[in-house]
């Protein structure tokens, strides 16, 4: 800030530093939402869920955890209602 010394008005004087607008090396870390999951993996959850009684935590064991047991629950309650499953069809 400044005064003018002749009609002692205010000068108000603002600068910006320049600056660089682009992604930092921490742009990848927030995400939102599930990470996406394979076709072929959703694929092998549903083959799982219909053909088998396994649970939904041995399914989740059998793929090495290569999803949450919160996604394989929730594929095989949709992949086990839309076949009619029960586990009595299922016992050996």
């Amino acid at each position: 800030m400044l005064v003018n010394a002749a009609t002692g008005n205010l000068l108000l004087l603002q600068k910006q530093d320049e600056f660089l607008v682009g992604l930092g090396p921490d742009a990848g870390i927030a995400r939102l939402g599930r990470p996406k999951i394979r076709p072929a993996l959703v694929a092998e959850i549903e083959r799982l869920a219909s053909s088998t009684n396994l649970s939904v935590r041995q399914i989740h064991q059998n793929l090495s955890a290569q999803a949450s047991r919160g996604f394989i629950g929730e594929i095989t309650k949709r992949a086990r209602a839309a076949e009619g499953f029960s586990l009595a069809s299922q016992a050996v």
